[in-house]
């Protein structure tokens, strides 16, 4: 572990990682607001969705990445609304109407997916009391 090479590489390779999503991964969303991508190319094209596993966009503050508010802010809103490919809303007969998203790995299988580890990810990332109260009661119902 004190491999000082090593810590070098690693440390080198962070902060092209770093540079590479600023570079490519920070990109106009539907709204023309910015937002970070799901999946980039480095060649101008990205991917703009996310998916209900974490890592995930939604859950960046959850895994401690540093980043800016206001993107991050943009992000979640595209990702909880109808322009998001993987959101979706509907009715449950355990939880009522329900809202939220799944992974399009399972898009075949199971039509308007909505994982509840998406659910959990939103709970545990939001400011919002009652978002947080209506996330678990549905999560408890269900």
């Amino acid at each position: 572990w004190e491999d000082k090479a090593l810590a070098k590489k690693a440390e080198k390779l962070a902060a092209d990682i770093e540079r590479g999503l600023k570079e490519h991964a920070i990109v106009k969303g539907p709204d023309g607001n910015l937002i970070y991508a799901y999946e980039v190319d480095g060649l101008g094209n990205a991917l703009l969705m996310d998916d209900a596993n974490v890592p995930s966009l939604l859950s960046i503050p959850y895994l401690g990445y540093k980043y800016d508010d206001d993107i991050y802010t943009n992000t979640r809103k595209f990702i909880l609304s109808d322009k998001n490919p993987t959101f979706h809303k509907g009715t449950n007969a355990l939880t009522g109407d329900v809202e939220g998203y799944g992974s399009p790995h399972m898009a075949s299988r199971i039509k308007d997916n909505i994982w509840p580890m998406a659910m959990a990810m939103q709970g545990l990332t939001s400011d919002n009391e009652e978002e947080k109260i209506r996330i678990v009661e549905q999560l408890v119902k269900a």
